[in-house]
């Protein structure tokens, strides 16, 4: 038997459609002959059914594969309705067919060709908000976001295109009237701050969302020097033309930096906590009204491949018994962080970054914030999906997913999740220090090492630039 082809099922569908339509008029014919001149609710629902249908039909003619064959065919065009206030459609007994009345666009209920083709990076970005991990310097389009840093500054110095824009920006901090402390390092440390915001601001003209700015690495357990220099940075930044709204101070996930931000938000300033590998991190952090969690994957995933005595999962069996388990950490601290917030603080948002495959992006899916390098990106924009190509034109309420993307986080997802009641009691030190794990701990450790080690470099910098040529 000839299998029946696309375009001859959609010639066929038309016919029905067209037999039902003059069917469905005829109830409605006797109603009027009868001298009814208003069709109950009841007819209304049929109505919207069939007007759904045809709908359904009309998408997959104009769709580029199947409509080329079909340029001619006429389906009649659906018209707004009209109400008479009293929840019963009027239909005028002169035409009747406008009991097409009811708008496709006002139904619940919505053919599969609703959705429109798609990428699985178009897909990602009607879930969540796809960040590019590049500096701006090698992009072409303007991103969501950009961060302002020391190792930033640093990695753009270094032979890159953009040196000699960078080294504009150190000689004009080097030579502000702002930074006169009498210590050389307090000097030159301000110097610093100044070079980084002066490239924060270059970014902020660029990017459509916020600048992320990192605070002073070397005063992580310093609480009241953080807000200090949280402080300068917002004045220097003030000095620049750029607003506070457009800017999100980085703070480490030590209880000194969540302090901090406490302290920040109440007055208004947008922090991001980084350096999070544990769950207490996280929960602190939402309490304290960070407006942004971020949580490397990556780091964590590296972490317990470092060492593999660790305890992967802890709602399960012992790995070091033999037993392969694909639970990842990293992506379930992301999926718990995403549902503590939206339980108990919805205002904090969440970041996965450090994602290093097309999966882990896919597996993040629902989450408020991904940060993407340039490879995951150009793979998920290479992958097609679903969307767009259906095989039925049956109506449904949105439950089935025409994309590849399905959402991994959701809000209703979350309502499901337990928590433990230390998890939801105020954390002070005594339980954030007792709650933090050996991986949430030496990640902290490593990262702020790190961070200081670019601070320090930086500050190197600026010393052997000391006098700026116009000086």
């Amino acid at each position: 038997v000839k299998p029946t082809s696309r375009s001859t099922w959609c010639a066929h569908r038309v016919r029905s459609v067209k037999r039902n339509e003059k069917r469905s008029d005829r109830p409605l014919k006797r109603k009027y002959e009868e001298g009814e001149d208003k069709a109950t609710n009841e007819d209304a629902n049929e109505i919207a059914k069939m007007n759904a249908m045809v709908t359904g039909v009309r998408s997959v003619l104009s769709h580029p594969r199947y409509g080329k064959n079909y340029k001619k065919t006429s389906i009649p065009k659906a018209t707004a309705p009209s109400f008479d206030g009293k929840s019963r459609l009027s239909l005028p007994t002169s035409k009747r067919n406008q009991c097409w009345a009811v708008h496709a666009s006002e139904q619940k209920d919505k053919p599969p060709s609703y959705q429109t083709s798609a990428t699985e990076l178009e897909a990602l970005q009607r879930l969540s908000v796809v960040v590019p991990d590049s500096h701006l310097g090698y992009i072409n389009e303007s991103p969501a976001a950009a961060s302002a840093g020391s190792a930033v500054l640093c990695s753009l110095m270094q032979g890159s295109a953009d040196m000699r824009e960078m080294e504009g920006m150190v000689h004009a901090a080097l030579s502000s009237g702002g930074c006169t402390q009498e210590d050389e390092e307090e000097r030159f440390s301000c110097f610093a701050d100044r070079a980084v915001v002066n490239v924060g601001a270059s970014f902020a003209s660029r990017v459509t969302g916020k600048v992320t700015t990192e605070v002073d690495p070397m005063l992580a357990t310093d609480a009241e020097a953080m807000v200090q220099n949280a402080h300068r940075l917002l004045d220097m930044y003030k000095e620049c033309g750029v607003d506070k709204e457009k800017i999100l101070l980085k703070f480490p996930a030590t209880y000194a930096g969540i302090r901090a931000i406490k302290v920040l938000e109440q007055e208004g300033t947008s922090c991001l906590v980084h350096l999070v590998g544990s769950f207490v991190q996280v929960a602190a952090a939402a309490q304290a009204g960070a407006s942004v969690i971020q949580i490397s994957i990556g780091r964590i995933r590296d972490w317990y491949r470092q060492n593999p005595g660790a305890i992967r999962d802890p709602q399960g069996p012992r790995e070091d018994t033999g037993f392969e388990s694909d639970y990842d950490p990293g992506l379930a601290l992301v999926k718990k962080a995403f549902n503590y917030t939206r339980c108990f603080h919805p205002k904090t948002r969440v970041m996965a970054s450090g994602i290093r495959k097309k999966s882990d992006a896919l597996n993040c899916a629902g989450c408020d914030f991904i940060v993407l390098g340039e490879k995951v990106l150009e793979e998920l924009a290479n992958s097609d999906t679903a969307s767009g190509y259906n095989d039925s034109l049956s109506i449904t309420d949105g439950s089935i997913q025409f994309d590849s993307v399905n959402p991994t986080m959701s809000v209703d997802m979350a309502s499901e999740d337990e928590f433990k009641d230390w998890e939801k009691q105020s954390i002070d030190k005594g339980i954030f220090e007792a709650k933090m794990d050996d991986a949430g701990q030496e990640l902290l450790v490593q990262g702020i090492k790190s961070m200081a080690t670019s601070r320090g470099d930086l500050v190197t910098i600026m010393k052997k630039r000391w006098p700026p040529p116009n000086m």
